[in-house]
């Protein structure tokens, strides 16, 4: 059989065509380009424990029951990350953070965990030396990756001051947190991450939670989906609590902590910026401008404020004060994914009040899925165990 020139033509033609398909189709499979982290900025270990270790730490610890043991499966490696995030002026910032990954090939969920408030350097997650990052790698060696974040003014931001109970800005190194956290599994390979992203904190860090978890919602749903949420103690409801703390005539255990969030605000919020004379009497408001918020004051909220100050958020005649703490209520929205909440009925430091009345809002605007779990006599540290046994079991149910 004869073959015409120019069907031999055509062969070589396809012949041709073929062979490039193939190179560069190897070309692609040995040579791809290296992956370009947009918020990741370093990474170093810093310990790998055993699931023997695991164990031990467990033994150790008063939050978990010993049966927990049995929920135990694996070793837990932990890093520590820097990353990009922006700071209160929305100027580029190094943050900083933990991971904790269980050593294993089965595909896990990740879980951002907003921690509570710490007072110094040393408690911050990145440094895995505190009590909740040993509770964190022992719910970690069950099949969880779990990001951890310092907050700003911790770990690698330590140079400026924590913006404590702000908004806004623990949202955004939270979620900052869990987009370098993400681009880590890529970059060192061994997480086999699931689709699933949960996110928990207590106190602080439930207010934290909230915070993060109303940005992601609205501003990153595509990007980052929200499978579950528990929260605990967290302070949702600012412009109740200054309400209801400043009107108190009795003395408060706890007020060094609103003095803390008073100034905080007062120094982020252009239309405050005001002396402490003109929240504080004299002789605690040289004391507080000189000492900070947890220098010795009168505990007893209707003599240490100034009674001018403490009739202008009662009357609301104090627009820019009123102002800062309505930017910083977390609790009248629609939460969209499983939200579980649980607060103690004789938390001192955090009124119920906080968690009631954000699943009241919450219910009053269509939400559903979500629990409101009310701890008989439980104070602001006893309900700690409870919190995080049940919101293993609330992940558990929804993985």
């Amino acid at each position: 059989m004869n073959i015409s020139l120019a069907s031999k033509l055509k062969f070589k033609l396809i012949a041709g065509l073929v062979f490039i398909a193939v190179l560069f189709a190897s070309c692609d499979k040995n040579y791809e380009e290296p992956f370009e982290t947009t918020y990741l900025e370093e990474y170093n270990d810093i310990q790998n424990l055993t699931k023997p270790q695991v164990l031990s730490l467990l033994q150790q610890s008063d939050i978990f029951p010993s049966y927990a043991s049995l929920l135990v499966k694996y070793g837990v490696k932990a890093i520590k990350i820097e990353y990009k995030t922006v700071d209160l002026n929305n100027e580029a910032i190094t943050a900083s953070g933990l991971i904790l990954i269980p050593v294993t090939s089965n595909q896990v969920p990740v879980l951002s965990f907003q921690h509570g408030t710490i007072f110094n350097e040393a408690a911050a997650p990145s440094h895995y030396q505190s009590d909740f990052t040993d509770m964190l790698t022992i719910m970690a060696s069950t099949g969880y990756a779990i990001l951890v974040p310092d907050y700003l003014g911790y770990g690698s931001s330590s140079q400026i001051a924590h913006p404590y109970e702000h908004r806004s800005s623990l949202a955004t190194a939270c979620r900052d947190m869990i987009r370098a956290g993400y681009e880590y599994f890529i970059v060192a390979p061994g997480t086999n991450r699931s689709s699933k992203l949960f996110l928990a904190g207590y106190s602080e860090g439930g207010f934290a939670t909230m915070a993060l978890f109303k940005m992601l919602q609205e501003d990153n749903s595509t990007e980052l989906a929200v499978s579950g949420v528990s929260v605990g103690a967290g302070a949702y409801n600012k412009t109740q609590f200054a309400k209801h703390i400043t009107a108190q005539n009795a003395p408060s255990t706890y007020i060094n902590y609103f003095l803390w969030v008073m100034l905080t605000y007062n120094s982020i919020y252009v239309d405050l910026q005001r002396p402490v004379s003109h929240y504080i009497n004299s002789p605690w408001a040289e004391q507080i401008a000189s000492n900070g918020p947890f220098t010795q004051v009168e505990s007893n909220p209707s003599i240490l404020f100034q009674t001018n100050f403490v009739e202008s958020i009662s009357n609301e005649t104090d627009a820019a004060f009123l102002a800062a703490l309505a930017d910083n209520d977390c609790y009248n929205w629609k939460p969209l994914s499983p939200l579980m909440m649980i607060h103690g009925t004789a938390d001192e430091l955090v009124p119920i009040f906080n968690s009631q009345t954000a699943y009241d809002a919450m219910l009053t605007n269509g939400a559903e899925n979500i629990t409101f779990t009310q701890v008989p006599d439980g104070t602001h540290d006893s309900v700690v165990a409870k919190f995080a046994m049940d919101t293993f079991g609330f992940f558990e149910g929804l993985k």
